[in-house]
């Protein structure tokens, strides 16, 4: 706890734990607010109880793991007025990361926001308990005739909300619609009586934003915006990057691998001003940035351990058609969800085949986290806990959408199932209403309903297909907003939101205007990715050097919100590790380069990081952290042994019969691991390196040597393990 030594009675205790369950009586309720009102130690306590139970709350439940990973589903704090100062993120010994104003609160601020959360707590207690006896379920949900559908108390159901309901509830009663009635809300927007922090806010924001049609223009005024976000925090930004750390950045970054020796020579023998804006132009078409979009999209949709063993083959032939075409990127998404048909002929049935165990929860959690940049797992089973915006009946309302979808093999002409990755996705004909049962064990009947539109109870409608039509037709554009704050995420180590996948009012942006322009911008380009991209990579915050200048206070590793004054450093991942490697070697070698996406090999090498939970997501964790010595070691020893003296060997023999310097020998294997030339330190450890193995074998043995061991040192550096 905060409070020094104070500890909670066990009376607290008990009345605390009873209200997050809504499990108090009024007695009960009235003995808390009384405890509350007397001791500021009582409603702290109370309010990072909440936290800690607002997060920990979904994990108890048979649907989900506490294997999910801290970093992917930190809880926000409450909503946090849009602001142009930074801000922090203040973390309790109790509770999950809470992002706060920029500057840090004092102990009297401290102690006035835990009274004002408590009194809001308790008001909202007072009205829950206030309305009628605790344990008696009355609900009313409107049905697609206006009408309210009301669901009598459910005897011995589940706890999960996944039996039948009719074998506990009986025929729905439909009663006349009643005044103030709440609608059931758009899926992660809120509601008529919200704020100015409402989503409804930030749509008008957004519509408000006028868009250059020049490239040029769109990415000036992203400049002006990040320019004056330094200004007003007193920040300065870090100086341009010099050419050989940008060209190996933008490889990495766009291609998902070092730049080949060949490649870093050719941009950095280039003097002219536009070059990098030409390589970056070159890189967005260039085939190699659609296979590394489409190899981070594959893990995103289905994991690199693939546990449901869908046709990750085919899931990744239809990701790099559609990256490589340049297909918008609504569509994309579009096909995703409503995809039908057999696994091995239609690759996006894929993303939905590996989610649709447990009645679909998962497709409706992955498909809200990663198209609409919203993490709703935890509103399964409750609202959440601080974003008003996100509720229970919104999840199932999602849900529903996924209700025909239905997952069976391959019956092949014979009659015999197909292999074991071969599946069909089909929807079946009937949908009907989706029940869901909240906390308090009353049953809930949901139709499918996103942006506001809710679909008619009607057998004939296609839900999938309707709902990628109403993602396009959302008028918040979240589809956009998810996808231009995770490619900023891409090229900058951060996106505007921490984490990039959980938006909404209750977590704060960090460029609120610039992420509402830069959202009209794409979705005005038509979702075009290139131009998404090379808007990005082209502006001045991207050109900068990673270090960061002395005194200016952006590090957002620490939890604040980032200001982009410099590109962050990251770990590579390790497909990035694997290949660059790859690079390196055939780079010093000489040898042809061709991709590896897909082979063996490389799989199987991924795959050693994985560990996969087993979850009704399907999570997974990955246990790689950039450690290069960890990753030669698992790439295969052996094999690194015998290919980096062959890669030395046969660079020393290309020079055609006269023997090179030492020195140039050295910088042909710096340019190839580390896209620059050696530094005069290194210069001058490996020509001492060189004379002292040369007293004890042939001069021609000791410079294969040396530059072995060199080579050893370039790919072991923290310099070769991370993008900067």
């Amino acid at each position: 706890m905060n409070s020094g030594e104070w500890n909670p009675t066990d009376e607290l205790y008990e009345l605390v734990s009873g209200y997050c369950d809504h499990q108090l009586t009024n007695q009960q309720a009235a003995r808390l607010t009384q405890l509350l009102r007397r001791d500021a130690n009582a409603r702290a306590f109370l309010v990072e109880y909440v936290q800690l139970h607002g997060q920990l709350a979904w994990e108890g439940t048979a649907l989900h793991s506490a294997a999910a990973g801290a970093d992917d589903r930190g809880q926000a704090g409450p909503p946090a007025k849009s602001s142009t100062t930074r801000r922090h993120k203040e973390v309790s010994p109790m509770s999950p990361p809470v992002r706060s104003a920029f500057r840090r609160p004092s102990g009297i601020q401290v102690a006035l926001s835990l009274i004002s959360l408590a009194a809001v707590l308790l008001v909202g207690f007072v009205f829950q308990n206030g309305a009628g006896e605790p344990g008696i379920v009355s609900t009313n949900k409107q049905d697609e005739n206006g009408m309210v559908a009301t669901t009598e108390p459910a005897q011995g159901g589940s706890a999960t909300g996944h039996q039948d309901p009719f074998a506990t509830v009986g025929p729905l009663k439909l009663n006349p619609p009643q005044q103030n009635q709440p609608a059931s809300g758009n899926f992660g927007v809120a509601g008529p009586d919200e704020s100015e922090e409402g989503a409804s806010n930030a749509t008008q924001v957004a519509s408000n934003v006028e868009v250059p049609e020049r490239d040029d223009d769109i990415i000036s005024r992203i400049d002006e915006y990040l320019r004056k976000e330094l200004d007003d925090n007193h920040a300065l930004p870090s100086p341009v990057a010099d050419d050989q750390e940008w060209v190996r950045r933008a490889f990495l970054t766009f291609t998902g691998r070092i730049p080949t020796l060949a490649e870093s020579r050719e941009f950095l023998s280039h003097s002219e001003s536009q070059r990098r804006s030409k390589l970056i132009e070159s890189l967005t078409m260039d085939e190699r940035t659609a296979e590394n979009l489409s190899v981070n999209w594959l893990n995103l949709l289905i994991g690199r351990s693939n546990p449901r063993q869908v046709n990750e083959n085919a899931l990744y032939s239809f990701l790099k058609q559609q990256f490589q075409s340049n297909q918008p990127w609504i569509n994309t998404v579009g096909q995703l969800v409503a995809a039908e048909g057999r696994s091995d002929q239609n690759g996006a049935t894929n993303f939905l085949l590996a989610h649709l165990n447990d009645q679909a929860t998962p497709a409706t959690a992955v498909t809200a986290r990663l198209f609409l940049g919203e993490q709703v797992h935890c509103t399964q089973c409750h609202n959440h806990p601080f974003a008003k915006e996100l509720t229970q009946d919104q999840f199932w309302s999602l849900n529903a959408f996924f209700k025909q979808a239905e997952r069976k093999p391959v019956v092949l002409a014979e009659g015999q199932i197909a292999a074991v990755s071969e599946w069909e996705l089909v929807d079946r004909e009937q949908g009907g209403m989706t029940f869901y049962e909240t906390r308090r064990g009353q049953q809930i009947a949901v139709l499918p309903e996103f942006a506001g539109v809710r679909l008619p109870k009607d057998d004939n409608v296609r839900r999938r297909a309707e709902l990628a039509v109403l993602l396009e037709k959302d008028p918040e554009h979240r589809v956009a907003r998810s996808m231009v704050n995770r490619m900023w995420q891409h090229f900058f180590g951060y996106g505007f939101t921490m984490p990039v996948d959980d938006m909404g009012p209750h977590n704060p942006v960090s460029h609120p205007e610039l992420l509402d322009f830069l959202t009209k911008a794409f979705v005005e380009s038509g979702y075009d990715l290139r131009r998404l991209m090379y808007w990005i990579a082209s502006t001045d915050a991207w050109q900068r050097s990673s270090t960061r200048v002395a005194g200016t206070e952006d590090i957002p590793e620490n939890g604040e919100l980032p200001l982009f004054s410099r590109v962050y450093p990251r770990h590579l991942d390790p497909e990035e590790v694997y290949d660059s490697i790859r690079v390196a070697i055939r780079s010093v070698s000489g040898q042809p380069l061709e991709s590896s996406v897909g082979t063996e090999h490389r799989r199987e090498w991924v795959k050693q990081f994985v560990e996969s939970y087993g979850t009704d997501e399907n999570d997974e964790r990955l246990g790689f952290d950039g450690n290069i010595p960890q990753a030669l070691m698992m790439m295969n020893g052996q094999d690194l042994e015998v290919a980096i003296p062959a890669a030395v060997r046969t660079l020393l023999r290309s020079y055609e019969g006269r023997t090179p310097s030492p020195s140039e020998t050295l910088e042909r294997v710096s340019v190839a691991a580390l896209s620059r030339r050696p530094s005069e330190n290194e210069v001058r450890v490996f020509r001492s390196r060189f004379r002292s193995l040369n007293q004890t074998m042939a001069a021609e043995d000791a410079l294969q040597t040396a530059l072995e061991d060199m080579f050893w040192a370039y790919l072991n550096s923290t310099e070769f393990s991370a993008i900067h």
